[in-house]
C-alpha cells in the first residue's frame, strides 16, 4: 500500500504528460492516458489526483468540460474496480474514492467561491447537481455519518440554487442544515446560530436563508443576516477567524450574484 506522499510523487511525475495530453486533446486525451496504465492502483492514483492539475493549475484550453470528462472516467473506473472485487472492505474503498472524485467535481463546478469568476453554463450546474445525488447515494450506501451527508445535501442544493430551482434548493439546504445540527449535537457542540455555533451550522443557516430570501420569504433575509452576524463575531477570535471570514466571503459571493437586495 502506497503512502499519500508516494502517491503524490507518482502523480507529480506524470502531471507534465497529463498536462500535455489535456492541451492537445482535452479531457478525453487525459482519460486515455490514465487508462493506458496496466496497474489498477496507478490508474486510481492518477484519477484521484488529476483534479489538482486540471482544476488548480493553469494550462492552455483549461475548462470545466475537461474536468468533468476526466472525473466521469475516473468514477467509471473506480466503480468498475469496486464491482471486480469480492472483498467488501476493498469494494467500499473504491466506491468511497468515486464519492470523493464526485464531490470534488461538484464543488469545483459550484458558483460560490470568493474570487472565482470563471463562467459556468447550465450543463455545469446540472452535472454538479448530479454529483450531489451521486454522493448522497454512495454516502448512504457506505453508512456515512451526519456530517458527510450534510455536505452532500449542500452540494445538491447549491447547484439547484444556481439553476434557479428555488424550492428544491430550499429543501436540500434544509436537509443539509438539519444534518449539520445533528452532527454538532452528536459531538456535544452548540447547534444554535451564535458565535458558539459550528461552521457547518452557521454556513448552512446562511445558505438556507439565501434560498428562502431569493424565493421571496423575508424571514430568509433575517436568517442570512443571523449567519453573517455569527461569523462576524467568530472573526474576532483568532481561533475561528479564518474560517469565519471564509464563511462570510462565500455567502456574500453567492448573495451578490444571485439575490437582489
Amino acid at each position: 500500500m502506497q503512502t499519500y506522499d508516494e502517491q503524490a510523487a507518482f502523480y507529480n511525475a506524470h502531471w507534465p504528460a497529463m498536462k500535455a495530453a489535456a492541451e492537445a486533446g482535452g479531457g478525453k486525451a487525459v482519460s486515455e492516458f490514465i487508462l493506458g496504465f496496466e496497474d489498477e492502483l496507478e490508474r486510481r492514483v492518477l484519477f484521484m489526483f488529476a483534479r489538482q492539475g486540471l482544476a488548480m493549475d493553469d494550462w492552455q484550453g483549461k475548462s470545466f468540460d475537461a474536468l468533468i470528462e476526466v472525473a466521469d472516467a475516473g468514477i467509471a473506473e473506480l466503480i468498475r474496480q469496486s464491482e471486480g472485487t469480492k472483498d467488501p472492505e476493498t469494494r467500499d474503498k473504491r466506491i468511497d474514492a468515486a464519492n470523493v472524485i464526485s464531490f470534488n467535481l461538484g464543488a469545483d463546478l459550484a458558483d460560490c467561491w470568493p474570487g472565482d469568476d470563471q463562467p459556468r453554463e447550465v450543463r455545469h450546474f446540472l452535472r454538479g447537481a448530479q454529483a450531489g445525488e451521486e454522493c448522497l447515494r454512495w454516502r448512504e450506501q457506505l453508512k456515512k455519518p451526519a456530517g458527510p451527508l450534510s455536505m452532500a445535501w449542500w452540494l445538491k442544493g447549491i447547484h439547484e440554487f444556481c439553476l434557479g430551482k428555488k424550492q428544491a434548493a430550499i429543501d436540500s439546504f434544509q436537509q443539509s442544515l438539519d444534518l449539520a445540527r445533528k452532527d454538532a449535537a452528536n459531538a456535544g457542540l452548540a447547534t444554535d446560530i451564535s458565535a458558539a455555533g459550528t461552521f457547518p451550522v452557521i454556513l448552512g443557516t446562511g445558505y438556507l436563508g439565501l434560498a428562502q430570501w431569493r424565493a421571496g420569504d423575508d424571514d430568509g433575509q433575517a436568517q442570512y443576516l443571523q449567519a453573517i452576524a455569527a461569523f462576524s463575531e467568530q472573526a474576532q477570535d483568532d481561533k475561528t477567524k479564518d474560517d469565519a471570514l471564509f464563511g462570510i466571503a462565500q455567502l456574500e459571493a453567492v448573495r451578490s450574484k444571485y439575490v437582489e437586495q
